[in-house]
């Protein structure tokens, strides 16, 4: 009767935790990368990444050092820095020297403004747009990419997270 029980404990006890790492995390997330895995270096190096997620998402990225968006795309900084998100595919915040916009593939969303800011004394870009631009999601994933240009061509400089996306954030 015993092992019964127990083997039932034990499976009741692995779909639990299964569940758990599937449900969606609450707002503020943060999520961090290594430092000095930029092979461009410090000033494509993401460090952190934090996401708020309620009627207006805020993204944090803290970086190695956060160069002025005056100075992107010159040697050895950013060229952009692209957030990606899971669902809606091919939903990004495609974000550049002189602009930035949430995009869909290669098109812009006209009805989607996009904000964004330099926390220099802490080296950080921050992102803020309305919900209603991803089509108001229960939960948000996310990878951001710290591009910039290689000897003749754009580079991935670093992703974080590293690998896949990010948790999936809750709507709180």
């Amino acid at each position: 009767m015993r092992r019964p029980l127990l083997l039932l404990a034990i499976v009741g006890g692995l779909v639990l935790a299964t569940s758990a790492n599937v449900a969606a995390v609450a707002s503020p997330y943060s999520f961090s990368d290594p430092a000095g895995d930029a092979p461009k270096g410090v000033n494509t190096d993401i460090l952190r990444v934090t996401i708020v997620h309620k009627s207006t998402v805020r993204i944090t990225i803290k970086m190695k050092h956060a160069a002025p968006f005056s100075r992107w795309g010159t040697d050895g900084n950013l060229t952009n820095l692209p957030v990606y998100f899971k669902a809606p595919a091919q939903y990004y915040i495609c974000s550049a020297k002189t602009s930035v916009h949430m995009c869909h593939g290669e098109s812009i969303v006209q009805s989607c403004t996009v904000a964004r800011s330099l926390d220099a004394t802490n080296n950080r870009y921050l992102y803020s747009f309305p919900r209603s631009c991803l089509n108001n999601p229960a939960s948000i994933q996310l990878f951001v990419v710290a591009g910039a240009f290689g000897s003749t061509q754009l580079s991935d400089s670093d992703r974080a997270p590293d690998a896949g996306y990010s948790k999936a954030v809750a709507f709180g």
